[in-house]
């Protein structure tokens, strides 16, 4: 940038973007944070305001959310001047005090970064825990839909046979377990009088039938949990570590991270895709959970297998913009020195 920015020179900067598009929105909010810290949200939260459907507690959740990661003041100024904005002009004085104001709001913003990141590494510990619990209710026995449709076994993952919530504190970091529906029935009906958009307190009710997929780092260390519903809908805990965790199917419950995991090692996203994968070939799957995490995963396999051939089999997004899954196993399996293939299912009557 050939000059500094005030906070009023980005609010006239935003009048220029579409605040409507969500990846606008998502990256000018955190251009405008990592530059000014929460003394920004004002800002953003105003030219937020201006869509349609604009919801107060879902800016807060989003802004919250925000943290440094390659985004920075220089993309909102460039997009702006690509939309037509055009900075005004200062004297020398203003530079020079604009300068001071820069330094001053830089130190404070990354005071602010390194106390989130303090908190973020705070929370994933709270929320391994709440997973060590959680594993610990789960049975290696029940019933469930998703894996009658999916029509695949139970590889070393958990089934709840009664309603659990799992609450975390995304600011205290408590966390606490509810078992039994007598018990939940309380909690759920206070849970409906909250605005959940703004409280920090985030839950996961489990009905009976639910999956709990243990997520393990490098190291074999429990550090989340991923829930799969009937329905097929999953999720995580809040604030838990996902990068860099997996699943592993084809081993025994004994087995551990560091074991001999054979001479061929496939990588998939999902759990079902990993289980097929597994019983038809008899190849041990690690699980990665998305695109994202592939190459993650790959690296800590490849430091310990590294004579290990690993095959990614991509999930095949030719319905989305740039295929994902295919590209993301590509990148991996080239950083990893490993292959990618694109599994093909058959479809069952």
């Amino acid at each position: 940038m050939d000059r500094d920015f005030s906070l009023e020179d980005v609010r006239e900067a935003l009048g220029y973007l579409n605040e409507s598009n969500r990846d606008t929105w998502v990256q000018m909010g955190m251009a405008i944070k990592a530059e000014f810290g929460d003394a920004g949200f004002s800002a953003w939260d105003d030219w937020s305001s201006g869509y349609a459907k604009y919801k107060p507690s879902i800016a807060k959740q989003t802004w919250k959310s925000f943290r440094k990661g390659g985004i920075s003041l220089g993309t909102l100024i460039h997009e702006a001047r690509s939309a037509g904005w055009q900075p005004r002009q200062m004297d020398d004085d203003e530079r020079a005090r604009l300068a001071a104001e820069v330094a001053e709001r830089r130190k404070v913003a990354k005071a602010q970064a390194q106390a989130e990141a303090e908190h973020d590494a705070k929370l994933a510990d709270a929320a391994a825990e709440l997973a060590q619990r959680l594993w610990a209710c789960s049975s290696t026995t029940g019933m469930s839909k998703y894996l009658g449709v999916k029509r695949v076994s139970a590889h070393n993952i958990g089934f709840y046979n009664e309603p659990v919530i799992a609450e975390i504190n995304t600011d205290t970091c408590e966390h606490s377990l509810i078992i039994g529906w007598d018990n939940c029935k309380p909690y759920l009906d206070d849970a409906n009088q909250r605005d959940l958009g703004s409280d920090p307190r985030s839950f996961k009710f489990l009905k009976r039938g639910t999956l709990g997929v243990p997520m393990r780092d490098a190291n074999g260390q429990l550090r989340n949990m991923q829930f799969i519903f009937s329905s097929g809908k999953k999720t995580f805990i809040k604030g838990g570590q996902k990068a860099g965790t997996c699943h592993v199917v084809g081993k025994s419950a004994t087995w551990k991270m560091g074991d001999d995991l054979g001479d061929v090692i496939c990588i998939a996203e999902g759990y079902a895709t990993g289980a097929s994968i597994h019983e038809a070939t008899g190849l041990p799957v690690v699980v990665a959970w998305d695109a994202g995490n592939l190459i993650a995963v790959g690296d800590f396999l490849r430091r310990l297998y590294p004579s290990a051939l690993l095959m990614y089999c991509a999930d095949d997004d030719r319905d989305t913009d740039g295929n994902p899954g295919v590209t993301k196993a590509k990148e991996a399996a080239d950083a990893t020195a490993g292959v990618f293939v694109v599994p093909q299912f058959m479809e069952v009557a």
